[in-house]
């Protein structure tokens, strides 16, 4: 009997992993893509979208629309953007071709160089289409080949080069050493301070690693204008925005701490073009609005419970459409002040900012019914950041309440919808077989929806269970 019910086990085990398994491989998705953004000099940024076959180049304007600069057939290896000028860099086994984009026209001038003759992890580019790098096996020969890739300059030297930069004009080029800061032009070393790490430009000036910011000139090089203390930095608007963590803060060029925005995403990258202001999160563009910067009396606590102003969200459809929604962050709400009104529910929890008990299927007219909300207008967020007054929401989306002059906000969870289309199917089968395999685990809100039995864990059982929600 022990045997028989040792062997049954050991059946109903491997037919449970076979399961697994085979929705793992059905459902499995393509190679991903990447995206990169960067900013030009007149109020635009742009994206560099990139698959296993070719990338693409989206101006993203002011106003938000797009609009599709360039497409190739090209895996690039390197992307490097200077003020004046983007350099992608694709090869094969013979040639290096380095296509290049200026800012300010997207002219585009193609230059093609023998693969033995140059290493490409120190590309640079002049205004005039001419490209700079190290000679491979020699990091102390700077390499200068005009547009048609012919070489029309060696320049030797005794110290190592670390870097290759533009001046903000992209009129010369100039080399980070070991010894200092030298001018390719003229040839000579610059009575220059020397930046930490890699550095920056933006706006008129530049950063390192470290925080600090640079003033430049032909003349001297480097001079040290600010210390700001954050390695995410951008200037615009005749001041300084800093990222650190979720939080945004503009600074005046004394670096006084002017205003300050939370959000409630962590904050890769942070990019201006003339006065607008962006930043990356999550491999997406969120542009940031001013008027939802708050002046601070002080700054409170940045672990602190923030809230997304939803009056601030900026959105656009994405000629990518792997690229989604582009809200800006939302001002911090202080909970002491805000009026008496209650937002509760009888049969959904509400608490630290999230809203769970939702069914599969169910629709913003619905969630609005079981909530209630005294004297708020509340609207809803999908999980790309589209507003929707109707139909199905699921989890990540947000409600949005309005009242007395604040706002305060809820992420939704629906019970089994782990790809937050709003109802569960296969594609919530083959998520939630994937965290069972893998050793990954999924984000604080997806776990939540995806623990079908509600013990705080992503295990077998609710795999089981998630075919009866």
């Amino acid at each position: 009997m022990i045997r028989k019910n040792t062997i049954r086990h050991i059946s109903l085990t491997m037919i449970i992993c076979s399961v697994l398994i085979s929705l793992s491989f059905i459902f499995c998705s393509a190679a991903g893509s990447s995206t990169q953004y960067y900013s030009s000099s007149d109020g635009h940024f742009f994206s560099v979208n990139c698959d296993s076959r070719a990338y693409s180049i989206v101006s993203i304007g002011s106003d938000m629309k797009e609009k599709i600069i360039a497409s190739e057939t090209a895996v690039p290896d390197r992307i490097i953007c200077t003020p004046e000028m983007l350099l992608i860099s694709s090869s094969n086994s013979y040639t290096y071709n380095i296509i290049v984009y200026n800012l300010n026209t997207w002219s585009e001038t193609c230059v093609m160089l023998q693969r033995h003759e140059i290493n490409t992890s120190s590309l640079c580019a002049d205004r005039f289409c001419n490209i700079y790098a190290l000679s491979p096996g020699a990091g102390n020969k700077i390499l200068k080949f005009n547009k048609k890739g012919r070489l029309i300059r060696e320049i030797p030297l005794t110290d190592t080069v670390h870097s290759l930069f533009s001046d903000p004009d992209g009129t010369n080029i100039y080399a980070i050493t070991s010894r200092g800061v030298f001018d390719t032009e003229n040839g000579t070393y610059l009575n220059s301070v020397l930046p930490s790490g890699n550095i920056h430009f933006t706006g008129g000036y530049y950063s390192d690693d470290t925080g600090n910011i640079y003033s430049f000139d032909r003349q001297s090089g480097f001079r040290l204008f600010l210390s700001s203390g954050y390695s995410k930095i951008c200037y615009a608007n005749n001041g300084f925005y800093a990222a650190d963590k979720n939080r945004i803060l503009f600074l005046s060029v004394t670096g006084e701490l002017l205003s300050y925005t939370d959000t409630e995403m962590n904050i890769e990258k942070i990019i201006s073009s003339a006065n607008n202001v962006a930043f990356v999160s999550s491999g997406k563009l969120f542009f940031l609005d001013k008027s939802s910067m708050v002046s601070p009396d002080s700054i409170p606590d940045p672990e602190e419970e923030s809230s997304v102003s939803e009056e601030s969200i900026s959105h656009t459809t994405n000629a990518d459409p792997s690229v989604t929604s582009r809200p800006s962050a939302g001002k911090k709400t202080d909970s002491s002040k805000i009026p008496d009104y209650r937002i509760s529910s009888a049969t959904l929890d509400i608490r630290n900012g999230v809203i769970t008990g939702i069914v599969p299927g169910s629709t913003f007219a619905k969630i609005k019914q079981l909530i209630s909300y005294g004297d708020n207008e509340v609207t809803a967020i999908d999980k790309n950041g589209n507003e929707k007054r109707s139909g199905v929401l699921g989890t990540g989306a947000k409600l949005v309440f309005r009242g007395g002059g604040n706002i305060r906000s809820f992420t939704l969870v629906v019970k089994g919808d782990i790809t937050g289309e709003g109802n569960v199917n296969s594609k919530d089968y083959n998520a939630l077989a994937d965290y069972l395999l893998s050793s990954d685990s999924p984000d604080s809100i997806h776990t939540m929806a995806a623990d079908i039995n509600g013990d705080g864990k992503v295990v077998l059982s609710d795999f089981y269970s998630i075919y009866s929600v």
